[in-house]
């Protein structure tokens, strides 16, 4: 019994944890965020802390997972059934319901952290290179679209977001383009 009350108050350490370093990240950059500073914002100790990261990246990681995990879940079928299109929708529709914790983790200067995350999660799990480099791109193109819609505040909807990520990704694909975004000349 008490093992599982120890498992739950690490749970909830480790989400205190999380949900102060997103708080932290709207006043300071990753990298100036201190383990007392921390600490004291999630009210554990500083002994507590270390017990579950070796580094505030790795929270920043344990954090991400939770993320991504959330996302995974929502377009896990669509992601089984190989419809991307549907997995860059839910993703998108995702971001933009969460558009507050999504901006503040692609608003810090250690955003790279994201790209990071998103490689080694997604684009080496194969040793194939075609899927290594085709992971590659996608992830590419999905991490700047993030990042430029977030640093835009959200200036167009998941679903416009979402269709030219897929178009981008696959151009004969035969998405429609909404009118207002077809004039490039």
């Amino acid at each position: 019994m008490a093992k599982s009350s120890n498992q739950e108050m690490n749970q909830l350490s480790k989400e205190a944890l999380q949900t102060a370093l997103i708080e932290l990240l709207t006043q300071q950059d990753l990298d100036a965020i201190s383990v007392t500073k921390l600490s004291e914002k999630a009210g554990v100790s500083r002994m507590t802390y270390y017990r579950n990261y070796d580094s505030i990246t790795d929270l920043f990681h344990d954090t991400l997972d939770v993320i991504f995990k959330e996302i995974i879940v929502l377009g896990q079928q669509t992601l089984i059934a190989g419809n991307w299109s549907a997995f860059w929708l839910a993703l998108f529709k995702f971001c933009y319901s969460n558009k507050r914790v999504v901006r503040i983790m692609l608003n810090t200067s250690q955003n790279t952290l994201v790209l990071d995350y998103l490689n080694q999660a997604f684009a080496y799990i194969s040793n194939d290179p075609y899927h290594r480099y085709r992971s590659l791109a996608y992830i590419g193109v999905t991490y700047n679209l993030l990042v430029e819609w977030a640093r835009n505040d959200f200036d167009i909807l998941p679903e416009e977001i979402a269709k030219l990520c897929a178009q981008v990704i696959n151009p004969n694909q035969d998405a429609e383009v909404p009118e207002k975004y077809r004039d490039f000349s």
